[in-house]
């Protein structure tokens, strides 16, 4: 557990450092809640976070890359609405699939199923970060046996740009 603290801390500092660089670079304007792309980290399990927005703005892509006792990769196709008229607040609902390499006391193999994802997203106005909260569970069936996890999920710290 201390470890992933000390990670996600050091994502955070790593983060907001990028985004006081952005800032700097930039002329003061209007604020802007919409981004198109935005990588970083998310909790739990400690996973690297990649997101792009489509052309249609409600659709997005996410893919996210974990190494919890293996390696998972997990691609999800997300679909956003508001929640509020600035548009810094969107509630999503997404489906997708996890694949991935498993070693769990001495057992190892492949594994495989599908992902649902549910949550919010806020983009800070003056920031180029987001953060969302998730659920996302899974069902795997390309397992020694088939079975629900529920348990994932968490929060994501990105640069937005």
């Amino acid at each position: 557990m201390n470890q992933i603290l000390t990670r996600t801390i050091a994502a955070c500092v790593a983060l907001l450092s990028f985004s006081q660089i952005a800032i700097a670079q930039k002329n003061p304007s209007p604020a802007n809640p919409k981004y198109k792309t935005a990588i970083g980290v998310k909790v739990f399990p400690f996973a690297a976070t990649f997101k792009l927005f489509s052309t249609k703005r409600n659709r997005a892509f996410e893919l996210l890359a974990d190494f919890d006792n293996g390696f998972r990769l997990t691609g999800l196709k997300e679909w956003h609405g508001n929640l509020n008229g600035q548009g810094n607040v969107k509630w999503y609902v997404g489906l997708g699939g996890h694949t991935g390499y498993y070693n769990n006391d001495g057992e190892e193999g492949v594994m495989g199923g599908i992902d649902a994802v549910g949550g919010l997203d806020y983009k800070f106005m003056h920031l180029p970060l987001n953060i969302s909260l998730d659920w996302q569970p899974a069902y795997e069936f390309i397992t020694p046996g088939t079975e629900f996890q529920g348990g994932r999920g968490g929060i994501a710290v990105r640069f937005a740009f």
